[in-house]
């Protein structure tokens, strides 16, 4: 009786175990999945992202810019709102290319992406830049000493600058979407090969608890069980010994005379 008692509390221990590492792994599994790739709150963060980015002109492309510089020449008598907008225009794209220009922040576990780089850095800046010293050099001086027509051959120049400016910027998308692809994949691979890890961990762990129940069992309650069982036999003495000798004869067949 006491060796079923015990036996019955380690299974009861042990199916607690179990439960609880199972508990806890789907817990984390669940956790894990609200927040990879793909899932339910990643949508979320990406589209109030993208919300923004939609309604917003980004600071890094010249198109408001571009805009401010075609209004100053349609709307003279409103010439120095849109010479102040423009200024703080190209105080937010410097801003923006200073920190896209910073190689320390595109290097990671993944690689550096070179051409990306050299495409936001250098080849949509340079088109930039020349955009800006036209705007400031010309456009903004002519449009203040009223010479429209020189405010309108250097908005052409300024132009062209742009569109060669919108030619890199296209292909910056190109990248960084070929780029975002490449990293969800990445980043879904990792995530199952620590799922998969995580498993692996949690699996030896059941099996080095459940083989632990099974030797403590054997190895220590069953002999114990088995020293109370004798000790109780050698407490009820020969008379006891007796009977079940006894017990045991009158169940043998009995041989013929």
């Amino acid at each position: 009786m006491f060796n079923l008692r015990i036996r019955s509390t380690l299974m009861v221990l042990a199916g607690v175990v179990c439960v609880s590492f199972a508990g806890s792994v789907a817990v984390q599994q669940y956790a894990s999945s609200q927040m990879a790739i793909n899932s339910e709150h990643y949508g979320q963060i990406i589209r109030a992202k993208d919300l923004v980015a939609d309604v917003l002109p980004p600071p890094a492309y010249l198109i408001e810019s571009y805009l401010e510089a075609r209004l100053l020449v349609d709307e003279p008598e409103r010439l120095a709102q849109h010479v102040t907008r423009l200024a703080e225009l190209k105080k937010q794209y410097l801003d923006r290319h200073t920190f896209w220009a910073d190689k320390s922040g595109w290097h990671s576990e993944h690689g550096f992406n070179e051409e990306l780089f050299n495409l936001i850095s250098r080849d949509s800046h340079e088109p930039a830049m020349k955009f800006w010293d036209t705007v400031e050099t010309r456009l903004i001086p002519a449009a203040k000493a009223g010479d429209m027509i020189a405010a309108k051959t250097a908005l052409t120049e300024a132009t062209q600058f742009y569109a060669a400016h919108r030619q890199e910027v296209d292909n910056i998308v190109v990248g960084a979407t070929a780029e975002q692809v490449e990293l969800e994949q990445a980043a879904r691979d990792e995530a199952l090969e620590f799922s998969l890890l995580e498993l692996a961990i949690v699996g030896l762990a059941l099996a080095v608890t459940i083989a632990g129940f099974v030797l403590l069992f054997r190895r220590v309650i069953r002999p114990v069980g088995e020293g109370r069982s004798q000790r109780d036999g050698c407490r009820r003495g020969p008379q006891g010994r007796d009977r079940r000798h006894g017990a045991r004869a009158r169940s043998l067949p009995r041989q013929p005379a």
